[in-house]
């Protein structure tokens, strides 16, 4: 029997949820999504000159604290660094989570803009120089290693 790619990673997703039950997994994450025109566009955050990541794209993620949800870190972390709140997100995607090396990300479509970059709550700094949207061609390209795989994962996901 030959599986379609959705099928594989679907098949992929949940045989990683079984195993998240015996692994460490330390931040999560929301692949924010929009359409301008007949193009989806990623939110991507552009790091800090002095961070190890510098020149590089992020996503809207965090740390899980303590007795937090992976989901709630997710929305609580897209809030915090995008202003965009649970209420503008949609999960068309479904609400699972898909891992990725230590960390999860869900996929979720908005139709606002980001409010801009917010300072950390902890530090009262700004964890990011800039926000945009950027094309999924671009994204890959721009963002910290780590991310391509969930960022092509969602392209995949996401297009017919």
């Amino acid at each position: 029997m030959r599986l379609t790619r959705r099928q594989l990673n679907s098949l992929i997703r949940e045989v990683l949820t079984i195993a998240d039950v015996h692994t460490d997994i330390r931040w999560a994450g929301i692949v924010v999504v929009r359409k301008f025109g007949s193009v989806w566009n990623v939110l991507c955050l552009e790091t800090r000159d002095d961070s190890k990541h510098a020149g590089k794209y992020d996503i809207t993620k965090g740390r899980i604290e303590e007795g937090e949800s992976y989901f709630d870190t997710a929305v609580r972390e897209t809030e915090e660094e995008s202003g965009i709140s649970i209420k503008d997100l949609s999960f068309s995607w479904g609400s699972d989570y898909t891992r990725f090396d230590n960390g999860v990300i869900y996929i979720a479509e908005t139709s606002v803009d980001p409010v801009g970059i917010s300072p950390n709550p902890e530090t009262g700094q700004p964890e990011h120089l800039d926000i945009m949207w950027l094309p999924f061609s671009q994204a890959i390209d721009k963002v910290i290693g780590y991310l391509r795989d969930p960022i092509l994962f969602v392209e995949e996901t996401i297009s017919p």
